[in-house]
């Protein structure tokens, strides 16, 4: 009689078993490595369950891409629906592995659960009937009924931050706030625009998105609360997919059908747990100045679009950051930059560690002040971790990570 040893071939915080431990039985182990994931089923663009019972969308691609990279093949998935309602739930009890199902990243949602990435950045708009005139941004909402699935956070903000006299319709599904609007049953659906896009598209002589963002909602890929391994390589696969290409050809597929207009990927940063240890050494003079010209580059109101900051940052990332500040400057977004007159950047240096003469990490906090209530949902706090080299005599910043915070 044969005996077969059992291994397990740990991926992130998934324990998956394949028959022996050698390199000959690899393939055994691959094929034996299985993945239950939790998506949405209803959400046109995102994530479709089809007549056949097969999967599509941009959700659908990213789970498929991730669960590959850490050595899943597609037919080894198990898709479990996960509404907005049950997604914590879902992970909690361990009844999925991990949930791809346009789940925003939000520090309510982070005491529960962890995220990977972001993976998409959206924003929140407004569904109504195509010959409305009334509603054309969220402030419109007051005395008017609305809709949204139970467990999102949509109509939350729509009515804490811009329309508090508006009515709330809770449905279990978005699908069955949109039946309730062709019904002419309430006024508006608020979710996301890139959700609401896939709708407006099934029904293009009846619906349309008003097209004025009030928020915006990073989609990260929620996982065990404090499973860092995996939380890292689903990071790490978000990434790759966003470098290779992949991201966007499948971007452009997906939401071909609705019209909407694909942004450019995240860009993804690590997760800053800790601050840096206490310096070992005493820091170099010039990095102490080095810090202190960084914060006033970075809090001069004169300079709103953040590019005089482009000076202290290496060549070979200046890209790079180039694109982070694109994406995190709320004065160069088209929606609200007109309406932030006065709004301040703070920078406040948390911790600093030189690992060497050359060589530096800091640790900091940026806020902006003054930002209208009905904004405090789009504009963002943000923890960093920066990582410093000196170059011919100057220091730099050549690296960094983030985790958004709310503000």
């Amino acid at each position: 009689m044969n005996k077969h040893v059992l291994c397990t071939v740990l991926i992130g915080g998934l324990a998956v078993f394949g028959a022996g431990c050698g390199s000959h039985n690899d393939k055994n182990a691959a094929d034996s490595r299985k993945l239950t994931i939790g998506v949405k089923y209803d959400q046109p663009g995102l994530g479709v369950k089809a007549a056949d019972g097969t999967m599509h969308g941009f959700d659908i691609d990213v789970a498929r891409y991730v669960a590959g990279q850490l050595g899943v093949d597609a037919d080894h998935i198990t898709w479990k629906e996960a509404r907005s309602e049950d997604r914590e739930k879902l992970i909690q009890s361990g009844a999925v592995d991990f949930v791809v199902a346009s789940y925003t990243i939000n520090a309510d949602r982070k005491k529960q659960v962890s995220f990977a990435g972001p993976y998409f950045v959206a924003g929140q708009d407004l569904l109504v009937p195509k010959g409305n005139t009334d509603i054309t941004r969220a402030e419109d909402l007051n005395g008017k009924n609305v809709c949204t699935a139970k467990g999102s956070t949509s109509v939350q903000t729509a009515q804490n931050q811009f329309a508090a006299e508006m009515r709330i319709d809770l449905e279990d599904t978005y699908s069955a706030c949109v039946d309730k609007l062709l019904a002419g049953q309430v006024d508006a659906v608020t979710t996301d625009d890139v959700i609401l896009a896939g709708f407006a598209a099934q029904h293009p002589d009846q619906l349309k998105v008003v097209g004025h963002r009030f928020t915006q909602e990073r989609y990260g890929i929620g996982l065990k609360k404090d499973d860092a391994q995996l939380q890292q390589q689903l990071t790490a696969a978000v990434t790759t997919m966003i470098k290779d290409g992949t991201w966007k050809k499948d971007a452009d597929t997906e939401f071909a059908a609705s019209g909407f207009k694909v942004p450019e990927p995240p860009e993804v940063f690590g997760v800053v747990d800790v601050a840096p240890s206490a310096a070992s050494r005493p820091l170099d003079p010039d990095l102490v100045s080095y810090l202190e010209t960084f914060q006033r580059v970075v809090e001069d109101p004169s300079d709103p679009s953040a590019m005089k900051q482009l000076d202290l940052v290496c060549d070979s990332f200046k890209d790079q950051f180039t694109k982070i500040v694109q994406q995190l400057n709320p004065y160069l977004d088209t929606n609200i930059g007109s309406e932030i007159n006065g709004v301040r950047r703070q920078f406040q240096v948390l911790g600093t560690t030189q690992t060497a003469p050359d060589k530096a990490t800091v640790t900091a906090h940026s806020t902006f002040v003054g930002v209208p209530v009905k904004y405090r949902s789009y504009i963002h706090d943000v923890d960093w971790k920066g990582d410093l080299v000196k170059e011919n005599g100057q220091w730099k910043l050549c690296g960094l990570q983030g985790d958004m915070q709310d503000s």
